[in-house]
């Protein structure tokens, strides 16, 4: 991953507050142009958190390679 996506991730103050922390596991579905078509929440941390996490799915650059 680079800079640019770990500088943009804002760690929900409400989670901050309460010491809520953990891993969000997206399922993120990309079809054969590279375009993300669908995003699922694998595993959850918190609704803040799931979020944030949707919000900054879209800056991960995703490579194909058709075999």
């Amino acid at each position: 991953m680079d800079k640019r996506f770990y500088g943009s991730i804002k760690y929900p103050a409400i989670a901050r507050e309460n010491g809520i922390g953990g891993v969000v596991i997206l399922d993120i579905e990309v079809d054969q142009k590279g375009k993300v078509t669908g995003v699922d929440i694998k595993q959850s941390v918190s609704v803040e958190c799931d979020n944030e996490a949707r919000r900054t799915h879209f800056l991960l650059k995703v490579a194909i390679f058709l075999y």
